[in-house]
């Protein structure tokens, strides 16, 4: 009988395939950049990354703890990405600017400034909004200056009252120079308040004030004229008339409209004497005797003067005369010529 042959002596293929099996694992392993380990330990990995795969989708992680290492594109790993600037946005050219609101400031005095007097130059400027003189003014809406000087601008700036005309304390004006004088020395309160043409201040108020002290200058401001209610003889006066000698000769004396006032009032000269008077305001003034002839005309009469125009009069007699302003009947002042 023949011997029955061992299994790995039948088949030599199969026990050298047994051989190499470990051999190609471990080669197919070091490829795959695994290790090679029994199948029964190398499934557990494998299950223990896809069990802590399903947790982590079912519970949320705070964004707090997560850290983006990943870094901006074409970056290092753990630089936090930076963001494109955004684009600035151009004007639009169609858009309507936001007009300017509306200001009044005083410049000069400063407020707690001392300035030397009598003389007080006022200088302010406006933005945002045109001035017109008064004088000019074809609109309500047309807005002047009123410039205060020791006057209380309460019933003003809440439109109870228009401003007055002919208080010396009160000045109506478009220009951004004002000058006050015969200031008294002491503490005083400068209020500047725009207002419409009819001289009643604007809604809502647009206004400055400042409080400054005067040094040196008069004792005593110069106080508003007053008004005489007494009528006198109505004298002669002419126009351009060869003046009566004096002694020393006659002389010109100075006068001035500013602020709808008539100053110095009364004013006192000799015979012969001539007045000039100039024109410190915006508006329109004229030098009139309120004295008429048989006809009922002015004794005599400037033409209306326009800011820094001049009238001159010459009084050849003696008497008290009285005159006014045409545009300003209100405005009233004296002579008396000795």
């Amino acid at each position: 009988m023949h011997d029955r042959a061992t299994p790995s002596k039948r088949n030599p293929l199969r026990r050298l395939a047994a051989r190499a099996l470990p051999t190609l694992l471990a080669l197919a392993g070091l490829m795959a950049g695994l290790s090679l380990v029994p199948a029964a330990e190398s499934d557990a990995p494998i299950v223990a990354l896809a069990a802590e795969a399903s947790r982590s989708k079912s519970t949320p992680v705070p964004s707090s703890s997560v850290r983006d290492d990943r870094g901006p594109r074409g970056g290092q790993a753990g630089q936090r990405p930076t963001r494109e600037p955004r684009p600035t946005r151009e004007p639009d050219p169609t858009r309507t600017p936001q007009p300017e609101k509306p200001r009044l400031r005083i410049v000069s005095p400063r407020s707690g400034e001392v300035v030397t007097g009598p003389t007080v130059e006022v200088v302010w400027e406006v933005d945002g909004f045109d001035v017109i003189p008064a004088s000019q003014a074809t609109r309500r809406e047309d807005r002047h200056i009123h410039i205060l000087l020791d006057r209380d601008a309460s019933p003003y700036l809440k439109g109870a009252q228009p401003f007055l005309v002919g208080d010396p304390g009160i000045v109506h004006t478009a220009n951004r120079r004002v000058t006050f004088q015969n200031v008294a020395p002491g503490r005083h309160r400068l209020d500047a308040i725009t207002g419409y043409a009819n001289h009643v201040a604007w809604k809502p108020p647009i206004a400055d004030s400042r409080s400054f002290t005067v040094v040196g200058g008069p004792a005593q401001a110069t106080a508003t004229p007053t008004v005489t209610a007494t009528a006198t003889a109505t004298p002669t006066a002419t126009t351009g008339a060869t003046p009566t000698a004096t002694p020393g000769g006659p002389t010109t004396v100075e006068a001035t409209i500013a602020n709808y006032v008539y100053l110095p009032d009364p004013i006192v000269i000799s015979v012969g004497d001539t007045i000039r008077w100039s024109n410190l305001d915006d508006d329109v003034h004229t030098v009139t005797s309120e004295a008429t002839d048989g006809n009922g005309q002015p004794l005599w009469t400037s033409p209306r003067l326009s800011l820094d125009e001049e009238y001159r009069q010459t009084f050849a007699d003696r008497g008290t005369f009285f005159y006014i302003c045409e545009p300003h009947p209100q405005m009233r002042a004296e002579i008396t010529v000795r």
